[in-house]
């Protein structure tokens, strides 16, 4: 179970980083940020 709670961890903090790295190339091209962190509708 620590396990899993541990990759859930690893993951949600390699999607922030992502995240962050995009916002910083877009606004780096002076690319303005409307949103982040949306999510959308899962099947």
């Amino acid at each position: 179970m620590f396990y899993n709670v541990a990759q859930g961890t690893t993951n949600h903090l390699a999607r922030l980083a992502t995240e962050h790295s995009v916002i910083a190339e877009y606004a780096g091209r002076a690319h303005h940020i409307l949103a982040h962190r949306w999510r959308g509708w899962r099947n």
